[in-house]
């Protein structure tokens, strides 16, 4: 029971979201996040192992709207907040592994989602996402 946290549906945005090839793939769920001043986090957690390939990129960004996309569509949130990981060397995540916490900005529409992309045609792998409280 030690070292596992508990997580509510209306914490997670996907789960076993497959890495998408050489384009991007939104979340299937935004969730409202209406008011959180940067006291959130988007987690991209490894479900199974995934891997990007020498010279590839794995770039994890996020969209907002004010409605759930009703009126509002889902659009990149401006100033875009991107986090770009560049292999090196191949990147291999193990099952469980955290690949990276992004902070939803205070001043974002009141839903996000995150977006996953890659320029990779072989990457392989699924992550869940999910929002992690951050304690001020």
């Amino acid at each position: 029971m030690y070292n596992h946290k508990l997580r509510f549906a209306s914490q997670i945005f996907e789960t076993g979201q497959t890495i998408p090839q050489n384009t991007s793939d939104p979340a299937a769920v935004g969730l409202r996040v209406a008011g959180q001043e940067g006291n959130l986090a988007i987690v991209f957690r490894a479900l199974t192992e995934t891997t990007i390939a020498i010279t590839e990129n794995l770039i994890l960004s996020m969209q907002d709207s004010d409605d759930d996309a009703d009126t509002d569509a889902y659009a990149a949130i401006v100033p875009a907040h991107v986090l770009t990981i560049h292999a090196t060397a191949e990147i291999v995540y193990a099952v469980g592994d955290i690949i990276a916490r992004i902070i939803i900005p205070a001043g974002t529409k009141d839903w996000v989602k995150p977006v996953l992309a890659t320029d990779d045609a072989a990457a392989t792998g699924t992550i869940d996402t999910f929002l992690e409280y951050l304690a001020n």
